[in-house]
């Protein structure tokens, strides 16, 4: 007991105070979780009798559902346009190119075929009005069963030319005045010469049309081109080098007979010209100026194999101007002398055409480019077939409804 109040006694005011402040402090108010419409609420009986709104709920995220639904329409959207890019790049295009490629090589072989047609049926008619052939026969034919005309059939305008210059020379030589005016005969002389370079200025305007056609197919195939159609390009780039060079040869061809039979138009002009000696001087000028035309034609552009046939131009044209060069020198002052010299020239130019009967044919059927027109016909026909297999195999109906056929 003592002890007991022996002890201090504690002062537990402070302590009082402090839990009634703590007591009576008022609280923040907290918010109220948002109410749903079927919240169920539970009012106190003290509370203060009222009219208590219920707010609306505002969702303002989607409901996971929806979510869901709207991803998986994403994704089968997103997967079929894909599926359709990668179609159309991967086999629309690629094909509608294909078939593209292929209905222009075909519509322009085709077009070519027709040019080069052309071109050899010119050849035929040059050919045969050259040897002075009636028959209904081709080129082709003439080359397959190698049949030579006659040596007088094969004497073109310039060996006649030639012949009639220098008979018409010997009958109009006078001892006192060396020349007398000339006779041209009735009609025209140049009318065969004429006829000729016609046509062979036709072949060379028919060439230069099947040339540009030509290089119309080296075009579409210098471009890339897809896998499934290189063999395609590989043929028609085969092809391409066989026209280029048949036509190559028809140009060459063409531009010598026209250069031919021009020289033999001079031939008569000149001998129309010749009314007294001062013209011998132009007569052997001119000779010698054709003459040179001939014996340096450009080596690039003479047809090939018609060398020996050239050469053979070139002989006539001087034993011409040897028997001009006579008369000049006064060495055909009588008249043995001036049969002598005829004979001698007329002897030698039947040998010249004799040769060159040979020569002139064996140009025509010996020039590789212009005897192989039937296997480049030919090779244009598959050229067309394979252009059509190559369309087949990559056409597609909604290439037709793209409008690519």
């Amino acid at each position: 007991m003592d002890n007991q109040n022996s002890l201090p006694k504690q002062n537990n005011a402070p302590i009082e105070n402090s839990l009634k402040q703590s007591s009576i402090q008022p609280q923040p108010p907290r918010p109220n979780p948002t109410i749903s419409n079927d919240t169920q609420i539970f009012i106190h009986p003290d509370h203060e009798s009222g009219t208590l709104t219920v707010p609306q709920q505002t969702n303002s995220k989607t409901p996971k559902k929806k979510v869901d639904l709207m991803l998986v329409l994403l994704s089968i959207v997103s997967g079929s346009l894909i599926i359709i890019g990668s179609a159309i790049f991967f086999i629309l295009i690629p094909r509608s190119q294909n078939v593209t490629f292929a209905t222009s090589i075909k519509d322009t072989v085709s077009s070519s075929s027709d040019k080069t047609d052309k071109v050899n049926s010119s050849l035929e008619v040059l050919y045969k009005a050259i040897t002075k052939q009636e028959e209904d026969i081709t080129l082709s034919q003439y080359q397959d069963l190698n049949v030579l005309p006659t040596a007088e059939n094969s004497l073109t305008s310039i060996f006649n030319a030639a012949s009639n210059l220098a008979k018409r020379t010997k009958d109009n030589l006078d001892q006192k005045e060396n020349v007398k005016s000339f006779a041209v005969p009735a009609g025209d002389p140049n009318e065969e010469a004429r006829q000729h370079r016609e046509l062979a200025q036709s072949i060379s305007d028919k060439s230069s049309d099947a040339n540009e056609i030509n290089q119309e197919l080296s075009d579409l195939v210098s471009k890339p081109v897809q896998i499934g159609v290189k063999e395609l390009k590989f043929e028609t780039t085969e092809l391409i080098k066989t026209t280029t060079k048949y036509i190559e040869q028809a140009t060459y061809t063409a531009d010598y007979y026209i250069a031919l039979n021009e020289a033999s138009i001079e031939l008569v002009t000149l001998a129309s010209s010749l009314n007294s000696a001062k013209d011998i001087d132009n007569a052997i000028s001119k000779l010698a100026s054709l003459k040179t035309r001939f014996a340096e034609y450009e080596k690039a552009k003479l047809p090939e194999k018609i060398e020996d046939y050239n050469n053979d131009i070139v002989e006539i044209l001087d034993l011409l101007l040897v028997f001009y060069q006579d008369v000049k020198a006064g060495k055909l002052d009588t008249e043995e002398k001036i049969v002598k010299s005829y004979t001698v020239f007329m002897t030698d130019l039947q040998g010249v055409a004799a040769r060159s009967t040979h020569d002139q044919i064996s140009f025509w059927q010996n020039n590789d480019a212009l005897k192989s027109f039937s296997k480049l016909s030919s090779k244009q026909t598959e050229v067309q077939k394979q252009a059509e297999k190559v369309k087949d195999a990559n056409n597609f109906f909604l290439l037709e409804w793209a409008g690519v056929s």
